[in-house]
């Protein structure tokens, strides 16, 4: 027997028959899953107080020697993300927001 749906099955009774398309149509509410935070940006983005989204700058970790000490002065400080990437990182950061 080929699959069909179940609101067309010929075994549902015809006041379900009648229900379940409406659900599937959106006109009646159906609660959805809890959006979860992306526990990965959690560890590597920190949202301000201001609302900016800041997080470690790259090119830390290692051949620290031969990098300017100017440079390395610049790589202490946190980068700011800005533009439409830092709205999606804030928007799973804070789901329910």
């Amino acid at each position: 027997m080929p699959w069909v749906p179940i609101y067309f099955s010929p075994f549902l009774p015809e006041i379900l028959r009648e229900s379940v398309p409406a659900l599937v149509a959106g006109s009646i509410a159906i609660p959805m899953h809890k959006r979860k935070t992306h526990k990965g940006m959690k560890k590597r983005f920190k949202v301000t107080a201001s609302g900016k989204l800041k997080h470690r700058s790259a090119n830390r970790h290692h051949r620290m020697g031969k990098k300017a000490g100017e440079r390395k002065l610049r790589l202490r400080h946190g980068e700011v993300v800005s533009g439409p990437i830092a709205k999606k990182i804030v928007e799973a950061l804070q789901p329910g927001m």
